[in-house]
């Protein structure tokens, strides 16, 4: 008899330039192939592409780290939307695991100066490469816009060993970012997402102004202190780094899930305070005496949650949110017995909107299995799941990375029917 099982996966991270590159944005460097091109995944969200660039004309080096420059890192978002301190955390975080150092004050700068010139979040297409030169500069570039450079070569390989060492990626990353031939599949969905020609003119705009261009030493968006990532915590470690969880499902309903404790995750599950709202006195219907004004009451601002937020924490803790979410959702998933008769399958993405109190206001599939009993088995799955789930409020973190800017979250969780045997 068959069955179905329902998957996710979790994976949690000078100088600075804003000048534009010679080659087009998206397109290969000039003389250079890919060698390597592996699916970066988070609960089981295809997030970005990872491509190896080299020189077409030599063999791919047997160690991609001390392969002498040049050479690029590539990061083609395949998401619909993410931050770039989210995928900056993931960076980062992943580099520390895979080397056992945090990193250095110049890996910190360079960051840093990405966080700062990157206006707004990344969308699918985006193309940020971390080069390489052979002169053993690392430069960062969004669409071909440069953001960032530092003469210090070790930055590169410092995220480089986030890639292809043994502790920094998934097990499925590292195999395909390392195989000796690039799967085509994976080179068709490259080819297949590109910036627009709109969107590549929009970042190059961010500095047509190079006044507007931001320098690490002169106002980095984060301290160096404050993007330093916390010492190594097993747990924490573990739990953003797990490679895959799954949970089988009976041709009539789900097996049941562990229970997630809210109560133990109040740190993560705390409302974020309301800002205090400011008086206007700017118009007075009648004239009063000087005598009758006192001095005001000084208004208190509401501290940024966020503001002491190193980016690997920020990653963390969105990769927190977001398993007990997901987790939460496929818990409740029910296979239609009519799908399983007919041996449908399929993969969907749903958009969860929130209020910021953590309500749910809609359930919509924006990516079809291309079976809409699915379809809507998925969507039943999410509303039996928020009809047990209370959440006292949203994580300041994921209220960051998911806000549509009307006080409401939007909420991509993945859900894969799969029947095996």
């Amino acid at each position: 008899m068959k069955h179905t099982i329902v998957s996710w996966m979790l994976t949690l991270g000078i100088s600075s330039g804003a000048a534009l590159c010679a080659t087009s944005a998206n397109a290969l460097e000039d003389g250079f192939k890919i060698s390597g091109l592996a699916m970066h995944q988070e609960t089981s969200r295809d997030i970005y592409l990872g491509a190896i660039q080299f020189n077409e004309m030599v063999p791919k080096p047997d160690d991609l780290v001390l392969a002498p420059g040049p050479k690029i890192m590539e990061y083609r978002v395949v998401a619909r939307r993410t931050s770039v301190r989210s995928l900056l955390g993931g960076m980062l975080l992943q580099a520390e695991l895979a080397t056992g150092e945090s990193p250095s004050a110049n890996v910190m700068e360079f960051a840093n100066a990405i966080m700062s010139n990157v206006k707004g979040s990344l969308y699918t297409g985006d193309s940020l490469e971390i080069f390489l030169t052979e002169d053993d500069a690392t430069v960062a570039r969004l669409n071909g816009t440069e953001l960032s450079t530092v003469q210090d070569g070790t930055v590169a390989d410092y995220f480089l060993m986030g890639w292809v060492g043994s502790n920094g990626p998934t097990t499925n990353f590292r195999t395909d970012i390392l195989a000796q031939d690039v799967d085509m599949g994976l080179m068709a969905k490259y080819n297949d997402t590109e910036a627009s020609d709109d969107r590549i003119a929009a970042v190059a705009a961010w500095f047509g102004d190079q006044s507007e261009m931001v320098a690490v030493t002169e106002a980095p968006v984060e301290s160096a202190s404050s993007l330093e990532p916390p010492k190594p915590n097993p747990g924490a470690m573990a739990a953003t780094t797990a490679a895959a969880s799954t949970a089988t499902i009976t041709a009539a309903e789900a097996a049941p899930e562990p229970e997630i404790d809210l109560a133990g995750s109040a740190d993560i599950l705390d409302v974020a305070g309301e800002s205090a709202a400011s008086e206007d006195n700017s118009e007075a219907e009648e004239p009063v005496q000087l005598a009758s004004i006192g001095s005001p009451a000084p208004i208190a601002e509401e501290p940024d949650p966020l503001a002491d937020l190193s980016v690997v924490e920020y990653s963390q803790r969105l990769a927190v949110f977001n398993n007990m979410l997901f987790r939460k959702v496929n818990s409740k998933v029910r296979y239609p017995k009519s799908a399983i008769r007919r041996n449908l399958q399929g993969e969907l993405e749903l958009d969860l909107t929130l209020s910021e109190s953590g309500d749910l206001i809609e359930v919509a599939v924006v990516s079809s299995s291309g079976h809409r009993m699915l379809d809507e088995a998925a969507q039943k799955a999410a509303e039996r799941a928020f009809d047990e789930l209370e959440l006292d409020g949203v994580d300041p973190v994921a209220a960051a990375e998911y806000s549509d800017g009307a006080e409401r979250l939007i909420i991509p969780v993945p859900v894969k029917f799969v029947l095996s045997d």
